[in-house]
């Protein structure tokens, strides 16, 4: 999960973390926090409240939720190993890609979860194979002709789905959230995806 598990002040994070505690993984179920979880609301960094993103965090973890925070697990089936990363929110002046990949072998599979898409050009030419992402909700409003209006330009370019940066892939999802009480041509969604094993002859 990539975050904002609340939209502002603490009054439901309690609620958020039972509901978010029912979901099952055979990996353990993993999480990273978004900016609305930090408070800050800008790319300025400012936050409301300064202790939220602890709060949040704490809620989740008793739930059975890891929330990873600038570091690395690794999930094995069989033969197969594929790390996950979790990096600190773009906005919460903690993001760190280099201390969530440090000590994860660059020859094996990374999968990041960041919270804000942007965070991909924060990479450094580190491997990173799928950065999964939410943060835009897709714009939440699709005017044809117009575009994903509530979004400025920074946005519009990770806005939602999959892209190719470099040699990353990035997916953005759409989340089942809003911010404006409102959307139009933007469904909320759940992704899935099938993870498959590299055949080399």
């Amino acid at each position: 999960m990539t975050g904002d598990f609340i939209h502002k002040g603490n009054c439901h994070i309690e609620r958020v973390a039972a509901s978010l505690g029912k979901l099952r993984a055979p990996g353990g179920v993993f999480a990273v926090l978004g900016n609305h979880d930090f408070s800050v609301r800008n790319a300025l960094g400012i936050r409301r409240y300064d202790r939220l993103h602890q709060e949040v965090g704490d809620a989740l973890g008793a739930q059975g939720i890891r929330v990873l925070r600038n570091e690395a697990v690794s999930l094995r089936r069989g033969d197969g190993v594929v790390h996950l990363a979790g990096v600190e929110d773009l906005w919460s002046r903690a993001c760190d890609p280099d201390a969530s990949l440090a000590g994860v072998p660059s020859d094996q599979p990374r999968i990041v979860l960041a919270h804000n898409p942007l965070t991909v050009e924060k990479l450094g030419g580190q491997r990173c194979d799928l950065m999964l992402s939410g943060h835009t909700h897709g714009g939440q409003v699709m005017v044809p002709g117009l575009g994903r209006l509530a979004l400025g330009p920074g946005g519009r370019r990770f806005s939602a789905g999959l892209y190719r940066v470099g040699h990353t892939w990035l997916y953005v999802n759409k989340g089942i959230g809003f911010g404006l009480p409102i959307r139009y041509r933007v469904r909320p969604e759940v992704a899935v995806f099938a993870l498959e094993a590299e055949h080399r002859h």
